[in-house]
């Protein structure tokens, strides 16, 4: 087994201030108050001054998703296989809910899924659906999206870690595919060679410029 010492980036220190150096200039990383992961259900009128009902699914990590219903109302058996069809066409990519959305999204819609569970499920969409159709006809309420319950403050521990755990994936990327050309050639890697030594070999400067670096 060959042992080397490899450099996966620099991490400023931070002063008893609270505050970074980079480059000769004061940074610092603030908690952000974001608004909560889970569903959210509104009203709108549409041209034709009709009522038209959302629900949009804000997700931790991955972006948000809407479900909508106008006067057309078409309910549907949504069977085990149509869960199944779901999941196949559009949970190809993850969306993270996070442990707070999974709490928001089982309290909303009287779910009972663990809450280790973080990930969004072709359940979640299918109660989602159900619930909005109940907006449809007078049952449940709409949410107010800017009320500072809807909102959760996250933390620089928590800004820290999601930028840093995405420079590692990265990392972990790189050396698969590093690993992948050498077997193609039939080489045998060294630890060094596998992040590429360099003065940004794995992503982890990039990532931590560009969040100390926000202006």
């Amino acid at each position: 087994m060959q042992e080397q010492t490899i450099f996966i980036g620099n991490i400023p220190l931070m002063n008893s201030l609270g505050t970074s150096i980079v480059n000769g200039l004061y940074r610092i990383v603030i908690n952000q108050i974001l608004q909560s992961p889970g569903i959210y259900y509104r009203s709108e009128l549409d041209h034709n001054e009709i009522s038209v009902y959302t629900g949009t699914i804000i997700s931790y990590w991955g972006g948000r998703s809407e479900i909508e219903i106008d006067r057309k109302v078409v309910i549907r058996y949504f069977s085990e296989s149509y869960c199944k069809e779901l999941q196949k066409k559009f949970f190809q990519q993850r969306c993270e809910l996070g442990r707070i959305g999974r709490r928001n999204m089982n309290r909303k819609l009287n779910l009972d899924i663990p809450q280790n569970n973080i990930l969004l499920l072709p359940r979640d969409i299918l109660a989602a659906a159900d619930h909005l159709i109940g907006l449809k006809f007078g049952m449940g309420a709409l949410d107010d999206m800017n009320h500072l319950k809807n909102k959760h403050i996250r933390s620089v521990v928590n800004l820290l870690q999601d930028q840093f755990g995405l420079a590692l994936v990265r990392l972990e990327n790189m050396v698969r595919g590093t690993i992948c050309g050498a077997i193609r050639h039939k080489l045998i890697p060294t630890p060094q060679n596998l992040v590429k030594c360099g003065p940004n070999p794995c992503g982890c400067d990039n990532t931590s410029n560009k969040l100390f670096h926000r202006t």
